[in-house]
């Protein structure tokens, strides 16, 4: 600016001192046209620097939203909807990946959990059927028992023998053993359940994550604005470990109040800022 001013004075002195000599050059005039010019200039710049703030120092920032797809399996693209720099509406679709394998992915583990499901149900019933077959030898050990005991007191009263003894023993310890044998069934039966249903829980957590990928496949616009720094061709590959943003989608400036300027100031200037100045 200043170079500008001096350059237009000296024009001005030219035209009116060399072309038009409408005044005679001497030496005051000279003196007093070398010194008034000047300091009004300086005065000018000083004037416009105090009252009119400005900084050559600004940067803008706008909220950039980076797009990584959330595959945990990568997949290949097959359509690419938005171009760069161009407005799109929210909603609207940035790309696709191919779902076929997320597809079967879900199928597959949505007849794991199926599986699971019926593996329970049958876990189930071995738990009936060993409750069962423990209220049986429970009640042939509780008869054995007994009658242990009595041949037992007729042993020792001499109204029995001694192969009756022996006969009733071994009925005792095979239904001991027999309902040490049922008890273990049923135990093992219920834990076939627990794990029935540890294998339910997998499967739907799998399946979850599956309907989760396949979800992904299709990605859609946050808001209204527009994508740059597009990295993304047709039959790349995307997603998986370590994947990084293809794109960035920029926000409209309505859909989001964290756009700024950043700007230094000197002091003198920054003393003349207000709040809602142009």
């Amino acid at each position: 600016m200043s170079w500008i001013l001096a350059l237009f004075y000296c024009g001005l002195l030219w035209l009116v001192f060399a072309k038009l000599k409408l005044l005679k050059l001497s030496l005051p005039v000279a003196i007093v046209a070398a010194s008034v010019g000047p300091s009004l200039i300086i005065l000018l710049l000083l004037c416009a620097q105090y009252l009119h703030p400005y900084t050559p120092v600004a940067r803008v920032f706008q909220e950039v939203i980076p797009v990584i797809p959330q595959l945990r399996q990568a997949g290949r693209v097959t359509e690419i909807a938005v171009a760069p720099n161009t407005p799109i509406k929210s909603g609207d679709v940035l790309f696709k990946v191919d779902e076929v394998p997320y597809r079967n992915s879900v199928t597959r583990l949505t007849a794991a959990l199926e599986e699971a499901k019926q593996s329970e149900k049958v876990s189930e019933a071995s738990v009936e059927l060993a409750q069962a077959i423990l209220t049986r030898t429970e009640a042939t050990l509780k008869y054995s028992t007994d009658n242990r005991d009595r041949i037992v007191k007729l042993f020792e009263s001499k109204a029995a023998s001694q192969q009756d003894l022996d006969l009733a023993s071994n009925k005792f310890a095979e239904a001991e053993a027999a309902f040490s044998q049922a008890t273990a069934g049923l135990t093992q039966a219920r834990l076939s359940v627990d794990l029935a249903q540890a294998k339910i829980e997998q499967a739907a957590t799998q399946l979850s994550d599956a309907q989760y990928d396949l979800a992904q496949t299709t990605i859609y616009a946050p808001g209204d604005g527009y994508v740059t720094n597009l990295q993304l061709r047709e039959g790349m590959l995307v997603g998986g470990a370590g994947s990084g943003a293809i794109m960035s989608f920029v926000l409209e400036s309505g859909n989001t109040p964290r756009g700024v300027i950043v700007a230094a100031f000197n002091q003198k200037n920054f003393l003349r800022l207000k709040p809602g100045q142009y």
